[in-house]
């Protein structure tokens, strides 16, 4: 009698395990439909993130130089309004030559003049530690540079070329390169530079020898 409700009972369990293991799978057939199915359903969307993000950078990239632009021109506008004396088209060929880059036909001046620049703390004061500040010329070039360089646009940039003069000093001072003159250590002329001369007539704008050496 025992013998038989075991038996009866494994073949109970043996039967439910074969209902449970058969109603609980998917056959291959149904796994491939799945995937069919997710496959359309995905690839849609995922070609439209793609399209999204894409998008996002352009407009990203845009917008940082459109501002790295204004950012560039605010300086420019500000490097100006420091101008004592702007070239005409004519002034910058005629000293084009003794600026920069002569010769260069890739490197072409667009924008040049001369512009006052406070130094501070330079020269001794009468009284006290602190020293006081001087106007010294300087002679600026903004260049559109045409070149091949990887690491910009590959097409064109521009960039700012300037030599400044020394702050001079009567007595002491020590001597500069190239510079009869005594200056402030530390407060020497660019190489090349030659003083700006406030009054000058036409010959001197069109030779350029107020500019530079």
């Amino acid at each position: 009698m025992m013998a038989k409700t075991l038996q009866f009972i494994l073949r109970s369990q043996i039967k439910s395990s074969k209902v449970i293991q058969k109603s609980g799978g998917f056959t291959l057939i149904e796994l491939l439909v799945a995937l069919l199915i997710a496959f359309f359903i995905l690839t849609p969307l995922l070609g439209f993130m793609v399209s999204v993000l894409s998008t996002d950078r352009r407009e990203q990239a845009k917008a940082n130089s459109e501002q790295e632009i204004q950012t560039a021109l605010n300086y420019i506008s500000r490097d100006v309004q420091q101008a004592v004396y702007i070239y005409d088209a004519a002034g910058i060929a005629a000293i084009q030559s003794e600026l920069r880059y002569p010769g260069d036909a890739t490197k072409s001046p667009v924008l040049v003049f001369w512009k006052r620049e406070l130094v501070d703390d330079v020269i001794p004061a009468a009284t006290g530690t602190k020293k006081d500040g001087t106007f010294v010329y300087s002679l600026v070039a903004y260049y559109l540079i045409k070149d091949s360089n990887s690491t910009w646009s590959n097409a064109a940039r521009i960039a700012r070329w300037q030599i400044q003069d020394g702050v001079s000093v009567v007595s002491g001072g020590v001597d500069c390169t190239g510079y009869t003159g005594k200056y402030i250590a530390g407060n020497c002329p660019s190489a090349g530079f030659a003083p700006f001369q406030d009054q000058f007539d036409e010959a001197d704008i069109f030779v350029g020898n107020h500019c530079c050496r």
